[in-house]
């Protein structure tokens, strides 16, 4: 039987990863992050060490929230130093 405990750090978890989500979407939408870069840096190292961590103690749990924010992270910073922004585009074509 799963444990109180359990369960509320697991729905912590699910939580904090959900909440990236229309973040994400939104840096997708407008082909920009607009995320302090510093901010996800310092957020990308600590989800790889907590990914590293929940691997190491074989947390599927924490494996895959930690894993699905790490991508959310990426995304982010493909998007602040890749992919350029869509209001530059438009800039382009005046």
């Amino acid at each position: 039987m799963v444990e109180l405990m359990q369960i509320i750090g697991i729905a912590g978890a699910v939580v904090l990863a959900a909440a990236w989500i229309p973040e994400i979407i939104e840096i997708i939408r407008i082909r920009e992050s607009k995320l302090n870069p510093n901010f996800a840096k310092i957020a990308l190292l600590g989800t790889t060490l907590l990914l590293a961590y929940s691997i190491i103690k074989a947390d599927f749990v924490f494996i895959a929230v930690n894993g699905f924010i790490f991508a959310q992270l990426c995304i982010a910073l493909y998007y602040e130093y890749v992919v350029e922004p869509k209001s530059k585009k438009r800039n382009k074509k005046s």
